[in-house]
């Protein structure tokens, strides 16, 4: 299992607004999402989690750095091929 990660550089305060918008997407491109979390700085942080319905590579997006001044966005994959890449026969 692999697990890619991306960090966004992003205020706390805009973190819900963009946890809302993901989470619209991922449920329009078929993600069952399975936790969301609003931010209440500093105590708790945003945090989205999800799944393809037909599965997948899960998606966990949360905040993230000390003072929470950065969204994390990771996608595990079972191999070592990218997310949604396919093995071509050799």
């Amino acid at each position: 299992m692999l697990m890619y990660t991306a960090w966004l550089d992003l205020p706390p305060e805009k973190h819900d607004e963009a946890g809302v918008r993901l989470r619209g997407t991922l449920e329009k491109d078929g993600y069952r999402v399975s936790t969301f979390r609003r931010c209440r700085h500093p105590k708790e942080t945003m945090v989205l989690e999800a799944r393809p319905e037909s599965g997948g590579p899960f998606i966990g997006i949360q905040s993230a750095a000390e003072k929470a001044t950065e969204l994390s966005i990771g996608f595990d994959s079972p191999c070592m091929l990218p997310p949604f890449d396919t093995q071509e026969e050799q």
